[in-house]
């Protein structure tokens, strides 16, 4: 089948055209993630991202589920996703501390409760101590934790959700390690 010049052209402007109303909608996503960093209040700030990850999801057409309580309402879940075929669960937090890994464990105890092979995605804005991260590189977890400057990457055009989900899904499937950049999961340097 031979495509038309013309139908070409027109797929081509038709591409633009969502890639211009897309970076439109990362520059509106990126400035309310301003406003809801400088927030006195946590909780507010914490809406705030569990809607930006719904946002993110829905603008490369990849389903979420916002967040939910399990039955018989015992546990809070911030959002879920499937990709790669595995399922995975998010607990998205912005407080102002850096993450425990009892914190980390209690997320991961409601994971251990679903299918055996759901995955956990954390994100903490703040980021992680080292020494956390060290806890769980190489354990066999499965657990990725994402911060800031990932969401910073997609944000600013640097790639897109899905693109930066399967570096770092990679880079802990192949390597064992928890968290990595976004740079880094590439292969390159900061």
């Amino acid at each position: 089948m031979k495509v038309s010049r013309c139908g070409r052209s027109e797929h081509r402007e038709e591409r633009e055209r969502l890639l211009l109303k897309r970076g439109g909608k990362l520059a509106e996503s990126r400035n309310r993630l301003s406003v809801a960093g400088t927030t006195d209040d946590r909780r507010s700030a914490d809406y705030s991202l569990d809607d930006l990850l719904v946002e993110l999801f829905a603008l490369l057409e990849l389903e979420y589920r916002r967040s939910y309580r399990t039955p018989p309402g015992t546990q809070q879940i911030d959002g879920q996703f499937r990709i790669e075929g595995f399922h995975f669960l998010v607990e998205a937090k912005w407080p102002t501390y850096l993450p425990t890994e009892q914190e980390i464990a209690g997320f991961k105890h409601k994971v251990d409760g679903k299918l055996e092979s759901t995955r956990d995605l954390f994100v903490f804005m703040q980021g992680y101590r080292a020494e956390v991260i060290e806890q769980l590189n190489g354990r066999g977890t499965n657990i990725i934790l994402i911060d800031g400057t990932h969401l910073i990457h997609v944000l600013e055009g640097r790639m897109d959700l899905r693109e930066m989900l399967r570096l770092v899904i990679d880079k802990a499937a192949q390597e064992g390690v928890v968290f990595s950049t976004p740079w880094t999961a590439k292969g390159g340097k900061r």
